[in-house]
């Protein structure tokens, strides 16, 4: 790895790791696997990390095998481009479990665009004890963190199955805004798949994301991964946790929210303000506002027979602080609309 240049391993080769490989040398690197496989035989928390003073970091064709010794996968802090890297079999006793994170920080060669293409996640876990918050951590696919305030970054996932977070606190994909101000940085995700969870698929705290055609999609109630007591928190909860008009504008677009396996088929919208939720399809699944909630629309979406859009545990004195807009080319059933009068308005939108 501390080769400048290019690099190319041998077609379909296996390299059983020790410890972490660094790339962390100047200037711009393409690393060619060419099919191979990184794997350990030992425990070992983590497999590689990026980190570059300068240049884009390129990898391609690369599968990381954790064969359930490895905690973690790929740790991105500089600007890099990703084709077909794929991570798998991830557990820890004691630590954290994600197969890519991600951090924009005020370091100069994290700001900027990356890109992702057909890199896939799966199995993930944490060992479960009933208890959040503890030693044995949670698991992801991707942990993503804004930590930068003064430039803006535009990080595009394209395509991908990520498949499977277990354990107590087992979420796909968890996305943190540090900062208050991100000057219009986004974090986009477009024809991905995201399945199979314990407790959520997506948690999160910020904004600046955009989800384009993607699928999220939840287990049945009786898989055999569901062995923790704790309960799931919705299959996607955007909470917005920084009082900024910079944190705001998530966005769904085309996307698909099947429960039709019937876990968890919630889209919880909480402390959200100008989420915007449009063309998409809900398979047994709903839009659920909950604590707080401002200015959200919600246009030309298809809600089954078994969908809706409604609040719980909200206050209807305080917690709606904005107006909810559902668009009247909406698609569902008689009654689908259950928020309480004055606290939407039907409008027409695209």
């Amino acid at each position: 790895m501390d080769a400048e240049g290019s690099l190319i391993a041998n077609e379909g080769a296996t390299f059983r790791i020790t410890g972490r490989l660094d790339i962390d040398k100047p200037g711009n690197q393409k690393i060619d696997w060419n099919g191979s496989t990184i794997t350990v035989t030992s425990t070992l928390y983590q497999a590689i990390e990026v980190n570059k003073p300068s240049g884009r970091t390129t990898m391609s064709d690369l599968t990381i095998d954790g064969a359930k010794k490895l905690a973690a996968g790929i740790f991105i802090k500089t600007v890099s481009d990703f084709d077909n890297v794929d991570v798998k079999y991830l557990y820890s006793t004691t630590q954290t479990t994600w197969a890519f994170r991600y951090e924009v920080t005020d370091i100069p060669n994290s700001q900027g665009d990356s890109n992702f293409t057909d890199c896939d996640c799966y199995d993930v876990e944490s060992k479960s004890n009933g208890v959040i918050g503890d030693t044995p951590g949670p698991s992801r696919c991707l942990i993503f963190r804004w930590n930068h305030s003064g430039s803006t970054s535009k990080v595009t996932f394209n395509g991908g199955v990520w498949d499977g977070a277990w354990g107590d606190d087992g979420d796909i994909f968890q996305h943190e805004q540090k900062v208050t101000n991100i000057h219009g940085s986004r974090l986009i995700f477009n024809n991905t798949v995201m399945k199979n969870f314990s407790r959520r698929i997506v948690k999160g705290t910020g904004g600046g994301v955009e989800f384009n055609n993607v699928t999220f999609k939840s287990p049945s109630k009786s898989h055999p991964r569901l062995v923790s007591s704790v309960p799931s928190s919705g299959m996607v909860a955007m909470g917005n946790f920084i009082n900024s008009q910079d944190a705001h504008g998530t966005i769904f677009d085309g996307c698909t929210f099947d429960n039709s396996l019937g876990y968890d088929g919630r889209l919880v919208i909480n402390r959200q303000d100008g989420i915007i939720v449009k063309n998409s399809t809900f398979i047994n699944a709903s839009v659920a506002f909950t604590t707080r909630v401002a200015d959200v629309e919600i246009c030309n979406n298809t809600f089954d027979s078994k969908s809706s859009i409604y609040g719980y545990n909200i206050n209807n004195a305080t917690g709606y602080t904005g107006m909810i807009s559902v668009g009247t080319n909406n698609n569902g059933p008689t009654g689908f609309i259950r928020l309480p009068d004055g606290k939407y308005k039907m409008t027409n939108c695209q």
